[in-house]
């Protein structure tokens, strides 16, 4: 099975009979062992996702626009482990990025696993608050970077959240981050 991490949109409306979820559940097929792993962000019904699946499935996700690659497609989970102290360049997505709450300039260090640490710990926030129904921190991780809240940006302002949550371990298909 050939491996990638994705962005991709939710569907439903949040409700017991209609749970959020990833749209990956309908482009990918589990009879033959495609699989995936996310955590979401329940205020901008996002996931980020790591796709186990094969080559057949990986080019129907990348065809649907609702969902951004957001590494290179590895062979196995062999070459994702190797390529995830690679440099990564996010140049070409940025502006899909901005557009989902995510400033390439606010990760520290350049490779993917740098990235996804970030990206992680942005969506572990919006789940801590969503947890305790905190609506005014998933309202700003929902608003705009540029959006004042107080004295600061939006952007800052998840910025220092993000640096304060300190988990020991994030795990997202075998990797920690």
């Amino acid at each position: 099975m050939k491996v990638r991490f994705y962005l991709a949109s939710q569907k439903g409306d949040g409700t017991f009979l209609n749970p959020y979820r990833s749209i990956l559940n309908d482009l990918i097929d589990i009879t033959q062992g495609d699989w995936f792993d996310e955590i979401d962000n329940p205020a901008r019904h996002i996931s980020i996702c790591c796709v186990h699946a094969s080559d057949d499935a990986h080019t129907a996700i990348e065809k649907d626009l609702k969902v951004i690659p957001v590494s290179l497609l590895y062979k196995d989970e062999a070459e994702l482990k190797q390529g995830m102290s690679e440099r990564v360049s996010l140049d070409t997505i940025h502006a899909t990025l901005i557009a989902n709450g995510i400033d390439k300039n606010m990760v520290v260090g350049t490779t993917l696993k740098d990235f996804l640490s970030y990206l992680i710990k942005i969506f572990t926030v919006a789940q801590i608050a969503d947890g305790k129904g905190d609506q005014t921190t998933k309202n700003i991780i929902a608003s705009d970077l540029t959006a004042s809240v107080g004295e600061k940006t939006v952007r800052t302002v998840i910025d220092e959240k993000v640096k304060s949550l300190n988990p020991t371990k994030l795990k997202m298909s075998g990797e920690e981050f």
